[in-house]
């Protein structure tokens, strides 16, 4: 799977389990005037509204990642994922060989 199937893979799981992110929209003022010259101003704020990942935004969210597992690892330090293992450098000894043609 390379980078772009991933980036896709995430956004539809994403979508599929209905998350999302929270956008606020900000306060939005009304003015109303009739014929007489009176005048009204309401203030309407509309909130919150809940709006799907773009693959873009996955693909930010991807990139920190990778950026802060290279990190930690470059550091010498493990990177566990619960449910998908544990990420890190471990040095062994160089092994001995044989050839098999002497």
């Amino acid at each position: 799977m390379n980078r772009t199937q991933l980036i896709s893979k995430a956004t539809e799981l994403l979508k599929m389990n209905g998350e999302g992110k929270v956008v606020l929209f900000p306060k939005q003022t009304f003015h109303i005037e009739d014929d007489e010259g009176n005048k009204k101003s309401f203030f309407v704020r509309k909130g919150e509204k809940r709006v799907h990942f773009t693959a873009e935004d996955v693909s930010v969210i991807l990139d920190a990642l990778v950026a802060a597992v290279e990190d930690s690892i470059k550091k010498g330090e493990y990177v566990t994922l619960q449910g998908f293992g544990k990420l890190g450098v471990k040095l062994r000894k160089k092994r001995a060989t044989k050839l098999p043609y002497t």
